[in-house]
């Protein structure tokens, strides 16, 4: 498995890399967490977990799933509620796996 980590520091990146908030994980250019139609975006995100609660980062048990190909975990939280909600930060670099 190979693991690339991009520094995401204008605006017009995410949309080329598909980055949907900060943190994004892409498997095989794809990213599994995303809701359908989300716009690329330089915000914060928030994932949710098994028992629903809002996370920073994909659990271990959901990234585990999403690498092994077993199934999608989006959430329905638009890119500018979880940039409101999650964004604890005021650097403006943002990282993405």
């Amino acid at each position: 498995m190979q693991v690339t980590t991009r520094v995401i520091d204008t605006v017009e990146q995410p949309h080329h890399w598909g980055m949907h908030g900060s943190p994004t994980v892409l498997v095989d250019g794809r990213d599994p967490f995303a809701a359908p139609g989300t716009p690329a975006s330089v915000s914060c995100r928030l994932y949710q977990d098994e028992a629903g609660r809002a996370l920073g980062v994909p659990s271990l048990a959901r990234l585990r799933q999403a690498l092994d190909g077993r199934g999608d975990y989006r959430w329905h939280l638009s890119p500018h509620q979880t940039a409101r909600t999650a964004c604890k930060r005021s650097a403006p670099r943002y990282a993405m796996a």
